[in-house]
């Protein structure tokens, strides 16, 4: 009986673990879109926007972005990750990278990381990160 009960809660915790990291690599994700961003006292600089200021509640989050919060926000989120096993802790950096994709695309398209962008880019590494663990365990 404890055998059972120990593999059932193993299960379960990993379980947990999947969506946890999950939506820690989302905000990892959009950390790094705000660290990548453009600074949002900035002009535009491609796209339909060249030469507008830009504003917005995005604008106002990108400029709050420092190097050192943004160290604290992926140690943390390393850490949280590996609360639930080593892998995770690897799984949660598919954030960053989709950041780093979403944030380029935006920047050549837009000339800014804008509020959506920063959206997009969450719901996108929340959803990267599921198919990663999903390829993963072979599901």
């Amino acid at each position: 009986f404890t055998a059972g009960f120990t593999a059932g809660f193993t299960h379960f915790y990993e379980f947990v673990g999947v969506f946890v990291v999950a939506e820690v690599s989302a905000k990892v994700s959009v950390n790094t879109c705000l660290f990548l961003g453009r600074r949002a006292d900035a002009t535009a600089s491609a796209g339909s926007n060249e030469g507008l200021e830009v504003k917005g509640l995005g604008a106002l989050f990108i400029k709050s972005q420092t190097a050192p919060k943004f160290a604290f926000a992926l140690v943390s989120a390393v850490l949280v990750s590996l609360f639930f096993g080593t892998s995770f802790g690897v799984v949660v950096f598919v954030g960053v990278v989709v950041a780093f994709f979403v944030s380029r695309l935006a920047r050549r398209n837009f000339g800014v990381v804008s509020g959506d962008v920063l959206g997009a880019s969450n719901e996108l590494a929340r959803t990267a990160t599921l198919l990663v663990l999903a390829i993963l365990w072979g599901v």
